[in-house]
């Protein structure tokens, strides 16, 4: 009778996780701010390489998006860390373009397009993980999306927005750790006595990170990631 009922305790507990999550989707999976400057990015294919005075350019045909087919001229190496980039003849490349008002836009190579490789990997993993796991896999493959889903749609745009990091950190596993212990592990005691010292873990690494940032100073103000995630 206990386990019954701490089974369809957790029942509850995750119904009303997946409902708070559906309601406040609307308002807290924020979106970054927009910005006067656009950006588009854009698949092509480099079709021949050259020389001009401000150094090597590419050509290249865009092959998706609404330039779709069009033929570009774009530089190779924008900066001396692009320069480790060996591009070459028929491969496969990201393209930017920067549109500012009042001007016309530019266009560069940022990196190779690697969707064809990961796709054949993720397809791989997929595979296999439905051979060895059966069911448990399966729902294991559902609960790693909703995770990513979390983390992309809720916990990285809060924090470019703003919100204190720790917080939303913490917001965010409290969101994926029913889910993800749930699908993978069955509705039992064993999955709520791990969720519950998960919770607990949870919070008292907030509580230990917001203590001891305090304490060290530390603001990330000087990293070169803050500086990346800022411009």
């Amino acid at each position: 009778y206990m386990k019954r009922t701490i089974v369809m305790l957790s029942q509850i507990i995750f119904c009303l996780i997946i409902l708070l999550t559906t309601i406040t989707s609307s308002n807290v999976f924020a979106q970054a701010p927009s910005s006067t400057q656009k950006q588009q990015y854009y698949e092509g294919t480099i079709l021949d390489i050259g020389t001009n005075a401000k150094g090597k350019t590419a050509r290249v045909e865009i092959t998706s998006g609404d330039l779709k087919g069009k033929k570009v001229n774009v530089p190779l190496y924008v900066d001396e860390r692009a320069k480790s980039q060996n591009y070459a003849i028929k491969d496969q490349v990201i393209v930017l373009s920067t549109n500012s008002p009042g001007q016309a836009p530019v266009m560069y190579i940022t990196d190779f397009n690697r969707t064809v490789p990961l796709m054949i990997l993720v397809a791989v993993f997929l595979v296999v993980t439905f051979l060895v796991g059966k069911k448990h896999g399966l729902f294991s493959v559902i609960s790693m999306v909703f995770s990513f889903f979390v983390i992309v749609k809720f916990i990285i745009p809060n924090i470019l927005l703003g919100s204190d990091p720790i917080f939303i950190a913490i917001l965010g596993g409290i969101f994926i750790s029913p889910v993800a212990f749930y699908l993978s592990h069955g509705f039992n005691w064993k999955t709520t006595v791990a969720l519950i010292g998960t919770f607990s873990a949870l919070i008292l690494t907030g509580i230990l990170s917001v203590i001891f940032v305090n304490l060290t100073k530390l603001s990330g103000v000087s990293s070169d990631e803050a500086l990346y995630v800022s411009s």
